[in-house]
């Protein structure tokens, strides 16, 4: 099920972001962004975000990583002038949404996604992009959404691997009890604990956060 929040949020970015020159390779547009928690290196082709490297992932590691979507054909190699802009288009927009959702501004992340076939794990993550700011929803919900009500083990996982987290919203996806997933070996997990935190605060859960031994679980998703 999902849980909804009780307050109302509709604020648009209108911000810039500490970001180093764009690079354009093919067609997929690369930016690495300073954050309070690292630099993210964001690609996207013109399509939309392909994809969003780990805190302080190396350049050359995330490029290996989404290469094979690629190259693969899930995210298309365009090499014409067109392609290319709309791609660095795409992604001063994706970089002004990421940097105010970090900074806590109640944001509406508009920018599409590159996310290839529909898969399971695509149908995850489409589900939860559908997931209101504040609200919360369990894997069991997102396996029946991708229709697999019986996958709730690999909807868990699937929300731990997603290629492109905030604009994947992973941290909204919660176990029966109404807990998060955070495991320490997880770079995303400090990212992921801000937002959840800030969310809940933003919609008057102060109480529910007031520890977060009681909203966060850390342990490890079983793989």
């Amino acid at each position: 099920m999902v849980m909804k929040p009780n307050a109302k949020n509709n604020a648009e970015p209108e911000t810039s972001p500490a970001a180093r020159a764009d690079v354009v390779i093919c067609g997929i547009a690369t930016r690495e962004i300073t954050t309070p928690f690292g630099t993210l290196i964001l690609a996207a082709s013109a399509r939309g975000i392909a994809g969003v490297g780990d805190p302080n992932e190396i350049a050359e590691d995330f490029l290996k990583r989404i290469e094979p979507r690629i190259v693969g054909g899930t995210v298309r190699r365009e090499s014409n002038r067109a392609d290319s802009l709309a791609a660095k288009k795409l992604l001063h927009r994706a970089s002004v949404e990421l940097e105010a959702s970090l900074n806590g501004k109640s944001v509406v992340l508009k920018t599409p996604l590159d996310l290839g076939p529909s898969t399971f794990r695509v149908r995850i993550w489409e589900a939860l992009r559908k997931v209101p700011f504040g609200s919360r929803i369990t894997y069991a919900a997102l396996a029946a959404a991708a229709g697999h009500p019986g996958s709730v083990r690999a909807a868990a996982r699937a929300n731990r691997s997603a290629i492109a987290p905030v604009f994947i919203p992973t941290h909204r996806a919660v176990n029966a009890a109404g807990e998060i997933m955070a495991p320490q070996s997880d770079p995303w997990t400090p990212i992921r604990v801000h937002l959840y935190k800030q969310e809940r605060l933003r919609i008057g859960d102060a109480k529910r956060i007031s520890g977060v031994s009681d909203s966060v679980k850390n342990r490890r998703i079983t793989k």
